[in-house]
């Protein structure tokens, strides 16, 4: 008996230290293929909190998307304090740092806080989700204005307005449909979700087929063709 209470303390004390086992946590709770190391749920902000120092699944959620957040925000910093924010074409540069500083914070803190209920879980997501779609809308406008042909008869790259449009409706729609699949797709939530990440960023290798097609078209170097930032080192270099 004695040996028994034992392996029993033991277990129950390895649990504490390492998470719940995923049939000790409540279904909303639970991830799929994910069979330990769950917080204890309903905790509080606080619990939340000293959770990211323990060895727990979140843990390595929490920190590799904090730590970039206070790298890119560093990094940032010392951009923007070279050169002034007064300035336009410092702007899609200014967009891509708020985007993706942004979806790096809110990540942190989704993954940080999810445990406290399932309402709060949700809602922890959703913020990430949209956070998510902010930082590709982002990442679009410093593509476009770094990098685009001048020299190109494409609609898409010839009018920023239709551009940012497009960019808009897509990280409208990705944003409802990920937010929406926690509820009415939850067996094809994670392919759902795929597919709308997928389509986001996708617009990126297609940005980069139509510059170097139309670069080709007009037989002339990339360099030549792209609008670079009027400055003596570059901002696009100084990332």
């Amino acid at each position: 008996m004695d040996e028994q209470r034992k392996a029993v303390e033991a277990e129950e004390g390895r649990s504490s230290r390492f998470g719940l086992r995923s049939e000790d946590v409540p279904a909303q709770f639970r991830e799929m293929f994910i069979c330990s190391g769950y917080r204890k749920p309903y905790g509080s902000a606080v619990d939340c909190m000293k959770s990211a120092f323990l060895p727990l699944n979140e843990t390595v959620n929490v920190w590799t998307h904090f730590v970039p957040f206070l790298l890119f925000l560093a990094r940032f910093a010392t951009i923007f304090w070279k050169y002034s924010l007064s300035e336009t074409y410092v702007y899609p540069l200014l967009s891509f740092a708020v985007g993706i500083c942004g979806f790096l914070l809110m990540s942190s803190g989704a993954h940080l806080f999810n445990s406290m209920s399932p309402r709060v879980r949700h809602v922890c997501f959703f913020f990430d989700y949209s956070a998510i779609s902010v930082y590709s809308v982002g990442a679009g406008q410093a593509f476009y204005f770094y990098s685009r042909s001048l020299k190109t008869d494409n609609i898409l790259f010839s009018s920023s307005s239709v551009f940012l449009t497009i960019s808009c409706l897509i990280s409208v729609i990705s944003t409802y449909t990920c937010c929406a699949s926690r509820h009415r797709w939850p067996k094809l939530k994670y392919v759902i979700r795929t597919l709308c990440f997928v389509v986001a960023f996708s617009s990126i290798a297609l940005h980069m087929y139509i510059v170097y097609s139309s670069t080709q078209h007009h037989n002339s170097k990339l360099n030549k063709n792209c609008s670079h930032v009027p400055t003596s080192d570059g901002i696009l270099t100084s990332i």
